[in-house]
């Protein structure tokens, strides 16, 4: 006996294209073919459990929500906003990530590591500074004058660090002292 046809089919599936477009690109059939239709060795085995939990269309909403905690994190987020063109154009932050999962996890040996070598030479030229508590008027304007006090003594060198300190560490990566210096943070916390 024939099963009922879903009236939900359609809108369904115009929901799946479209959504797939968005996070593959324009080209996605070609990159595609590219990962799945070209020989070669694979990272990850036909069977591997990372390649059928990235198959499923779970996928989309597990990626975004990675994303949006991603995006709790505020070096994170410094890092994507000061080197990233997320604002202009979001979606394509997504089909980068997309397309890194893909050619990792489905692509050939020679594919996925292309794309990881893509990645770090964008990352090693990142560097920053990632400031703890600084002792500045921002506490006081924000309704807690007594924050750095209270908080101070948990700091391990027991203070909070002052701005020129933060402003030296800056200073101190863009001078050419520091032009070795690739792919890293600098934590100017007072060993927290």
């Amino acid at each position: 006996m024939d099963q009922p046809a879903n009236t939900l089919d359609p809108v369904r599936t115009w929901v799946a294209t479209h959504v797939r477009r968005a996070v593959t690109g324009r080209n996605g059939g070609v990159r595609h073919r590219d990962l799945f239709g070209s020989g070669g060795d694979r990272w990850f085995d036909e069977d591997a459990v990372i390649r059928r939990v990235h198959a499923d269309s779970a996928m989309f909403v597990g990626g975004l929500r990675a994303l949006l905690l991603q995006s709790l994190h505020p070096l994170a987020m410094a890092g994507v906003a000061e080197h990233s063109d997320y604002r202009t154009d979001p979606w394509h932050r997504l089909q980068r990530t997309a397309d890194f999962l893909a050619a990792t996890t489905y692509g050939p040996s020679a594919e996925a590591e292309r794309a990881v070598a893509r990645v770090h030479a964008v990352h090693e030229h990142v560097v920053g500074v990632a400031p703890g508590m600084v002792d500045t008027k921002i506490h006081e304007d924000a309704g807690d004058p007594e924050r750095v006090a209270r908080l101070a003594p948990k700091i391990p060198l027991g203070r909070a660090g002052k701005p020129q300190e933060i402003a030296n560490a800056i200073a101190w990566l863009l001078s050419d002292e520091a032009s070795y210096i690739t792919g890293t943070t600098v934590r100017v916390a007072g060993g927290r």
